[in-house]
């Protein structure tokens, strides 16, 4: 079937993961106040409630149209620069929209939404990790794996940034080599996972590259 909604998802300290990062406006809503649930005197009273009477929504519905007709009457102009997925023409839309309407900066901070992506997170500190234990060395999965071992004196050589499974335990050799080849090409943090094959065992070993210094 056709996408064509946009889903709305409010929440605090929200997590986001795998591609949902791209595909996500982050909008930040600040009351500037310590109990914003407490204030009073809005313009319109109980708006969730409000809103529901069908006069009200045409009401809405009428400004949102003349708002549109007037951005259309201007050549609908749209915001150049922004890339957004298979989003791109409507992402170009939304943002010339809005700058029409005097309210520019649409998707200026989507770089915040690094920030809340949990899978990126979890990625980043493990490739940065690897490197700084393995370098630029091909590493089998169960060699990669055996480094996560607590060491006799209690020392953890990855300072917690080992992925784990749903236990809290270091995820398996076997495990971690499904997980890998997930990643193949992907950059994190600008680091990115290559595979090849061992020439003598047949296995598959890895080796993550550093980002690359601009010249």
């Amino acid at each position: 079937m056709t996408n064509d909604r946009v889903w709305t998802s409010t929440g605090n300290n929200l997590r986001l993961g795998g591609d949902m990062r791209s595909r996500t406006v982050l909008v930040g809503l600040d009351p500037k106040c310590a109990n914003p649930d407490q204030r009073t005197g809005f313009a319109i009273e109980n708006l969730d409630q409000w809103i529901l009477q069908p006069e009200n929504q045409r009401l809405v519905l009428h400004h949102l149209l003349v708002l549109v007709l007037d951005w259309i009457q201007a050549g609908a102009p749209r915001k150049a620069g922004l890339a957004m997925r298979q989003f791109t023409s409507w992402a170009q839309a939304v943002g010339g929209f809005c700058e029409h309407h005097g309210l520019p900066g649409f998707l200026d901070n989507a770089d915040q939404l690094a920030e809340v992506d949990e899978a990126e997170e979890i990625w980043t500190r493990f490739y940065a990790k690897w490197h700084e234990l393995f370098g630029d060395n091909w590493v089998g999965s169960t060699q990669v794996r055996k480094s996560a071992d607590i060491g006799t004196d209690g020392t953890d050589r990855w300072d917690g940034a080992f992925l784990t499974d749903a236990r809290g335990g270091p995820v398996n050799a076997v495990s971690l080599g499904r997980l890998l080849g997930g990643q193949i090409g992907h950059y994190r943090g600008g680091h990115v996972l290559h595979v090849d094959r061992d020439p003598h065992t047949k296995n598959r070993v890895w080796r993550v590259q550093a980002p690359v210094a601009a010249s």
